[in-house]
């Protein structure tokens, strides 16, 4: 080997170096957890206990190897001063990373007594894209709900999406995408457009109501005029409240500019 192949080689192995240490670098940056949200859940007072406060802490974290966003849960339970106590400042009790594989799930909800937890999980596999519905009972599944052929995907923006327990816990509400028309149907090949930058995919929007008790969904009938976003429970259970969009005469951009029409409706869901 000569005196210049010697140098050539030297040179090469340098920059394959000098290439390692930036991609460890670069690994070690990307791969550092970042908030993606927070939740906090009721606290209570017992006698002259303080009162506790719980706040869920969401992280989201690369994963280089699948090429995709892992989410951490982080749970803290903090003790809040009440009155009369010498404590002023809020101290947290415990903290620990829960394991809880979050990758599918598209949202979550605790229920008012903090035992039942509901989960909108979107699973994709090589067959495909399928939908279900989980509750969970003091850290055990009770019930999975398929429900990938009763509406689309799931809505989870901060604009349209909701995912809401009723008091009594015997039913919960969320928005999905409705589902595809029937190939047959003769409005199948009818332009429907998106809501804009961010909301391109999201076209018309339809309540879906879970029911815990008997293990199944009811999806409502979508409305002529408007699409819903942001549902909950009125008072009783009895009603449903949502904030509802204009979409005539057009579907206007929303996500940059929220002061589209829109107005507040209340619906009473018919018995079957």
């Amino acid at each position: 080997m000569t005196v210049s192949e010697k140098s050539v080689q030297t040179t090469d192995d340098n920059n394959e170096k000098e290439d390692s240490i930036g991609l460890k670098t670069f690994k070690l940056l990307a791969t550092i957890p970042t908030y993606a949200g927070v939740k906090t859940f009721s606290s209570e007072t017992n006698g002259d206990n303080p009162s506790v406060l719980s706040i869920q802490v969401i992280l989201s974290q690369r994963d280089l190897k699948r090429k995709l966003k892992r989410l951490i849960v982080k749970q803290l339970v903090v003790s809040l001063p009440t009155k009369g106590s010498s404590d002023t400042v809020a101290k947290v009790i415990t903290s620990s990373f829960l394991p809880i594989d979050l990758g599918d799930v598209v949202l979550q909800a605790e229920s008012p007594s903090g035992n039942k937890l509901l989960i909108l999980r979107c699973v994709s596999n090589d067959k495909g894209k399928k939908s279900f519905v989980e509750i969970w009972d003091k850290g055990n599944l009770k019930q999975s709900i398929d429900v990938t052929d009763s509406h689309g995907d799931f809505y989870s923006d901060g604009t349209f999406g909701s995912l809401k327990w009723a008091k009594n816990e015997e039913k919960a509400v969320y928005i999905a995408e409705r589902k595809a028309l029937d190939e047959k149907d003769e409005k199948k090949c009818d332009f429907v457009p998106g809501w804009g930058e961010k909301f391109v995919n999201k076209r018309v929007s339809v309540i879906v109501i879970v029911n815990v008790l008997e293990s199944k969904v009811e999806v409502l009938p979508e409305f002529e005029k408007i699409v819903p976003g942001q549902v909950f429970f009125g008072p009783g259970d009895k009603t449903l409240i949502f904030n509802g969009y204009n979409r005539e005469p057009r579907y206007y951009g929303i996500y940059a500019c929220i002061n589209r029409l829109q107005n507040f409706f209340f619906q009473i869901p018919k018995k079957k």
